[in-house]
């Protein structure tokens, strides 16, 4: 199907599985789409399956659009739960179009779940309450993440639950639109034959002694650098970060913590954010959370270009922005939505280096990739499908594991193709003369009204995020502190934990907001519940040891003084 082709099923209002080979232009085809539905005055809903995918095409995760978020399964007290909360109520209220992007890596279960959802909240029967859905993607790409007993698995089966085999697609049975024509390797048909060859398990042995003639020596170029392992891209990273200039000032940030012992641990266990984050000039970082204010996303990438007045980093993103890093709270909670733990961090890790996972979605010019390692189907179609041309690969190794394909998913392309070209065909009627474009024309009219837009073409004005001038946490607390407030009292009022607002007052501390004159108050108290000897022996404790780790959480001694963490952390600020 031609790229035209598939904009017109869209502007039909068909519900639409949009694919193809990777550089066939999807991405190209859903911007289009949404220009299209933005010049009507119809704002759909963008999502994709990841936090990375959502980044390429200025979305969120489908998870946190739609309210599953880590939900394994929605039973009724759940959906009622959900179906309580207001702003969740009105997201589906208005939905007139949902994208979901990179759908081969949306687990069955997941579309299934927000299915249910779509009918509980707007009280249909309907697939999807009949609206119109949109999935793109490739199911040559990388498959579902396989979850077992809550943990990732790093080498999972071949039972992929992928998407089309959930009850929703069945349900919705959307339109297929297989793009043919490859765009990104249309200059290097070399290249361009290898992933074919590969999508189509087709002369692999040929294949790997092409590609073998590519293996080169590590470079040390800033070339972006694809692996298939969490380990390899970490020790890439790390001796990146080594390697850069000895004399530039280096700051340091360690995860703050508060709560139960077993919580904690888990958060910690769960939380992409190193434990410890040491950061300098020219660090490459990717960013680990999506911002609640949509600066940036799990995903983004970008580079320390400098540290604001609070030795807070300052995040150049790759398409240029400039992003005042704070820290970002991860909290367990329990049923109740009372917080049990949490802790705090930067959002970051080094990413001189990613994994082949991250970088689906991605044109690269150039690329160092190893495939040496590779484990699941997919895998090496992904990774040299990122870069144009195959000259500018570097390919450091590669296994016969890395040209592995899903049985299943080349069985279900043959489908897709066949039902695509019967959707031209179909199509074709409308393009034999004047009387049945016009016919064309008046269906996407129709359907543009049904979702409330304009016929008429309306200015995109360029979306710009308010800054609402981003009022930073700590600055709120700041306040608190000007008029003379105890932390916990602060605590209570901005309904954040005691371990929280401790870490806003040693970062006001240390950025020269505060001083100690300011705080002199919270020092009074603390003395007021200590007797002199007892203040003494804390100092000495902190004088000889200022880091404070988990042997402090609770200190006993012979003197029998009880003292919490977050005290001993507000002692330690006088030392």
């Amino acid at each position: 199907m031609t790229q035209k082709e598939a904009l017109d099923i869209l502007k039909m209002g068909h519900s639409v599985f949009l694919t193809g080979a990777a550089g066939t232009g999807k991405t190209y085809i859903l911007n289009k789409y949404i220009e299209y539905l933005k010049s009507h005055s119809i704002t759909p809903a963008i999502t994709a399956s990841t936090g990375i995918a959502a980044t390429h095409i200025a979305g969120q995760t489908i998870h946190s659009w739609s309210g599953i978020g880590v939900y394994e399964k929605l039973d009724s007290w759940t959906l009622d739960k959900l179906e309580q909360n207001e702003k969740l109520f009105k997201r589906y209220e208005n939905v007139k179009v949902l994208i979901i992007d990179e759908i081969s890596m949306l687990h069955a279960s997941r579309l299934d779940m927000v299915n249910t959802l779509f009918k509980k909240l707007k009280y249909s029967d309907k697939p999807f309450a009949g609206i119109q859905i949109i999935f793109c993607g490739d199911f040559f790409q990388l498959p579902p993440v396989v979850k077992r007993y809550g943990k990732v698995e790093d080498f999972p089966d071949e039972s992929h639950e992928f998407a089309f085999n959930s009850k929703a697609w069945q349900e919705l049975n959307p339109v297929i639109c297989y793009l043919k024509e490859n765009y990104r390797q249309q200059e290097d048909a070399t290249l361009n034959k290898i992933l074919n060859d590969i999508r189509f398990e087709r002369e692999t042995e040929k294949i790997l002694v092409k590609l073998n003639n590519q293996i080169t020596e590590k470079t040390e170029t800033e070339i972006l650098k694809l692996y298939t392992h969490n380990i390899d891209v970490d020790t890439i990273n790390y001796e990146k970060y080594c390697a850069l200039e000895t004399n530039l000032p280096e700051f340091s940030y360690e995860t703050i913590s508060d709560g139960k012992k077993n919580f904690v641990e888990i958060l910690k266990q769960n939380c992409l954010a190193p434990e410890i984050l040491n950061l300098k000039k020219g660090t490459k970082v990717i960013f680990v959370k999506n911002d609640k204010n949509r600066e940036y996303q799990n995903g983004t990438l970008g580079e320390i270009i400098d540290f604001d007045v609070s030795n807070m980093p300052i995040v150049k993103t790759f398409d240029g922005r400039k992003i005042s890093v704070s820290r970002e709270s991860w909290q367990y909670a329990n049923d109740d939505g009372k917080i049990l733990a949490e802790i705090s961090q930067l959002p970051l890790r080094y990413a001189w280096a990613i994994t082949v996972h991250k970088s689906q979605g991605m044109t690269l010019d150039a690329a160092e990739i190893d495939l040496s390692k590779a484990f699941g189907s997919g895998m090496g179609y992904v990774a040299l499908s990122r870069v144009r041309k195959i000259e500018n690969i570097s390919l450091l190794g590669i296994h016969e594991r890395a040209l592995k394909i899903n049985k299943e998913v080349i069985r279900q392309d043959k489908i897709f193709r066949a039902k695509s070209e019967r959707a031209s065909q179909a199509l074709d009627k409308y393009y034999i003369d004047k009387e049945m474009k016009i016919k064309l024309k008046r269906k996407q009219e129709e359907f543009l009204l049904a979702c409330d837009g304009t016929l008429e073409t309306i200015e995109i004005k360029e979306e710009v995020f308010e800054k609402k001038e981003k009022v930073k946490t700590t600055m709120i607390t700041l306040n608190f502190i000007k008029e003379k407030i105890l932390p916990e009292k602060i605590a209570k009022e901005r309904k954040l934990t005691l371990g929280t607002i401790v870490s806003h007052i040693e970062e006001l501390f240390e950025g020269k907001e505060i001083n100690e004159k300011d705080i002199k108050y919270i020092l009074k108290d603390l003395e007021k519940k200590y007797n002199k000897e007892e203040v003494k022996i804390i100092n000495k404790i902190l004088k000889q040891d200022t880091g404070l780790t988990i042997k402090h959480r609770t200190l006993n001694n012979k003197n029998g003084i009880n003292i919490d963490f977050q005290t001993l952390r507000l002692f330690r600020l006088f030392i």
